[in-house]
């Protein structure tokens, strides 16, 4: 429960979330449930245990469980890990075709050939339509720099460039303050809302 601070007990939402998963299989718990595991808020971190969760979630066909699924087989490198992970980026993409999440990781997969035939011209295309992510523009000044994309263009890798120097600018301070202090706080509120629904569900 929240503190006299607002503060979260996230060693009890854990536990509440844990009993409105088991007991009534709720997805939004096992969503919130698999981020505190993710985070390690109110316990260690367990890519595992936040890997179950998320795939519960999938399983009652919520994209967020199906995205967050595919970005936790991310930690579990292998073949048939990429291979599902692709999968279920593109059942989420099937679902919402402006997800961008799941485009850019589709992306990754298409550049490095994991899961999916290796196709650079593809991911490149994937990273220029996800250009609002924060890692797409980063990878196309990558890919040009290595050479992986026929055609690179010498404007356009420095102006690339240019772009990334002038967005990670004092990106540890904005960081400091405004992620910790407008998204958290925003992330915190959410979370208990969600918390106290599924207590009353309890």
């Amino acid at each position: 429960e929240s503190g006299q601070s607002g503060n979260i007990d996230y060693s009890e939402a854990r536990y509440w979330y844990q009993k409105a998963a088991s007991i009534i299989d709720h997805a939004d718990a096992y969503i919130h449930l698999g981020k505190l595991y993710e985070e390690g808020k109110g316990g260690p971190i367990s890519y595992e245990e936040a890997l179950q969760c998320y795939k519960n979630a999938a399983m009652q066909g919520r994209v967020t469980g199906k995205y967050n699924q595919g970005r936790m087989l991310e930690h579990f490198p292998s073949p048939e890990n990429a291979t599902k992970a692709v999968e279920l980026y593109q059942e989420v993409l099937q679902k919402d075709p402006f997800h961008t999440g799941a485009q850019f990781l589709l992306g990754t997969h298409y550049q490095r050939g994991t899961g999916i035939a290796k196709d650079l011209q593809k991911a490149e295309q994937i990273y220029r339509d996800t250009a609002g992510h924060s890692g797409a523009k980063i990878r196309i000044f990558l890919m040009k720099h290595h050479g992986d994309v026929a055609d690179a263009e010498i404007l356009e890798h420095r102006q690339l460039f240019e772009e990334i120097a002038e967005r990670t600018k004092n990106a540890e301070e904005r960081v400091h303050k405004e992620l910790e202090k407008e998204e958290q706080r925003c992330d915190d509120l959410y979370l208990h809302s969600i918390f106290c629904e599924c207590k009353k569900e309890l």
